[in-house]
């Protein structure tokens, strides 16, 4: 079969048509009617191969022809007597026994090298499998972590993709009968219709934004966001996913007239993140309770500069730098205190760097910075974790990277951003007062940060 040049598009991460049963059957059965074109035989028919070597051209016949390897030969390793009183007989059975004799006399030799030297082999040979099969293991481990780093890669860009292709798909008109682009045109007389659903309306535009439920309950959904989405968007988004359910019953309103739902943490434009959204006061007054009661927990991971260790956050460090941020922030009462603006500004009690759980995930040289740290903290008591913890780590002097105000620019980082992302949220439910955890995997933009950096 010649060799085309194929080009993929397909996008598995957005076209969804796939999990339409009638559509799935469809696509099997091109494959079984591809496939029943590419069963050529398992051995060509003709044998063109072995022409001076009969030995092998018999066996390739045989295994061709589907016949089974003809048995042993036995009859030679026995020792038998002369079948008659004749010359010939006595000598083939006085050579045959000679044979057997020398055979035997082998058989001793390699049981004498064997006992004297196998066990030792035997060690040896094992310890070079075992080093080649950690070899082999620590590899197929390598190329299992890249397949993982890809195939998030992917998602990540065929996400983005998605949002402009949705751009894309709501950019066409009907004039005069005809589907154009909304980039079309319009001549003297031409008729326009236009047709504006409610419904609609909402649906396409939920479809160019990048937020995805992860969890969801009566009056609360966990969203995630990627980059670029501000506060007010995904507090409309969780009102018009509310609206686009096929459970709703209520009258649907116009798209700008959708009430948005309530931010529970902080939202920040730049970040990918969870943020928990509430439909009411009542039930945003009740999630606040539980966040000072320090009920609730959020974990995100950064990147941060510098060579962090595990001992940089050990318990004493941690209750130090709470106890000097307390002291600094209660005896300083000038106007201009940083540390006394920052907290009260923020609403943040003094000690809350004590609340903070962190540990690290891993250490990357760098030609730009000597050294990438990627922190996983946990923080109680707030709603701006973020923030809160951008502050804990340049208190340690390992600044976030991203920061301009604090850190040098990554040479493949430069002005995009602060590098952390909200990874995981912990709360207790509004229905059931159960504890309910959502998390998500480690942005591929981080990782990729770190290993473009080494």
């Amino acid at each position: 079969m010649a060799h085309q040049h194929v080009t993929l598009d397909s996008l598995p991460y957005i076209d969804k048509e796939y999990d339409d049963p009638a559509a799935r059957e469809h696509v099997l059965g091109l494959i079984q009617e591809e496939m029943a074109q590419m069963s050529p035989p398992l051995m060509p028919k003709s044998a063109h191969i072995f022409k001076s070597n009969d030995t092998l051209r018999k066996e390739y016949e045989r295994v061709r022809s589907g016949h089974s390897l003809p048995p042993f030969d036995t009859t030679r390793y026995n020792i038998s007597a002369p079948t008659s009183d004749t010359a010939s007989a006595w000598q083939q059975a006085s050579n045959n026994a000679a044979s057997q004799l020398e055979h035997q006399t082998t058989r001793i030799d390699n049981l004498e090298l064997l006992q004297n030297f196998g066990a030792q082999a035997w060690k040896l040979s094992n310890h070079q499998k075992e080093q080649l099969l950690s070899s082999i293991e620590n590899r197929t481990q390598k190329l299992r972590e890249e397949g993982v780093h890809v195939n998030k890669a992917r998602k990540y860009e065929q996400t983005e993709a998605g949002v402009r292709l949705s751009e894309l798909e709501e950019r066409w008109s009907d004039v005069n009968d005809q589907i154009v682009l909304d980039t079309h045109v319009l001549q003297l007389d031409d008729c326009v219709q236009v047709d504006i659903d409610a419904l609609h309306s909402i649906k396409s535009r939920l479809r160019g934004l990048q937020v995805e439920v992860k969890y969801t309950e009566p009056g609360l959904v966990v969203l995630s966001k990627a980059p670029g989405i501000n506060k007010r968007t995904v507090e409309w988004a969780a009102a018009a996913i509310e609206v686009a359910r096929d459970t709703y019953e209520g009258v649907v309103p116009e798209c700008d007239a959708l009430v948005p739902w309530i931010a529970v943490n902080e939202v920040e434009k730049g970040m990918g993140m969870l943020v928990i959204l509430v439909n009411s006061s009542e039930r945003h007054m009740d999630m606040l309770e539980h966040v000072n009661k320090g009920r609730v927990v959020f974990t995100i991971c950064a990147v941060c500069h510098g060579k962090v260790d595990d001992s940089v956050f050990a318990q004493t460090s941690m209750a130090d730098l709470a106890e000097q941020t307390r002291e600094l922030t209660v005896n300083d009462t000038s106007a201009s205190s940083d540390h006394g603006l920052w907290f009260k500004y923020n609403h943040l009690r003094p000690d809350i760097f004590s609340f903070i759980s962190a540990k690290v995930t891993s250490v990357t040289p760098s030609s730009t910075v000597g050294h990438l740290s990627l922190v996983q903290a946990s923080i109680l008591y707030t709603t701006s974790p973020s923030l809160v913890l951008r502050r804990f780590m340049f208190e340690l002097d390992h600044p976030i990277a991203g920061s301009q105000n604090h850190t040098r620019p990554l040479t493949n980082h430069k002005d995009k951003g602060t590098l952390q992302a909200f990874v995981s949220a912990k709360f207790p439910s509004l229905a059931t007062n159960s504890i309910v955890t959502v998390s998500e995997d480690v942005p591929p933009k981080l990782l990729n940060v770190c290993a473009r950096e080494a």
